[in-house]
């Protein structure tokens, strides 16, 4: 009898920055939000994902679960802060 068992020793991306804040950079510019990825995660203090393509944003801001999202809202107007958080944004 053959099994196989199959065994994941490297954590997914989102379970390794448990330990860190986690930011999501929201821009159309993938110039802009590479920078910003490499400048804030070059502190050490950071875990940040980027996100270029407005139709995403909502599921990865879902998915990443945030501590800090910078988004560029005048050039992405498909996309409601509010949404991406489920929160209002007044409050």
């Amino acid at each position: 009898m053959s099994r196989t068992i199959e065994a994941n020793f490297l954590p997914s991306p989102v379970e390794e920055a448990k330990e860190k804040p986690r930011i999501l950079v929201i821009d159309d510019n993938r110039y802009f939000t590479y920078s910003a990825k490499l400048a804030l995660e070059r502190t050490g203090r950071y875990s940040v994902w980027e996100e270029n393509e407005p139709a995403r944003a909502h599921q990865t801001a879902q998915r990443v679960k945030a501590d800090l999202i910078l988004l560029d809202i005048a050039r992405m107007s498909s996309v409601n802060p509010a949404t991406l958080t489920g929160k209002s944004s007044c409050g």
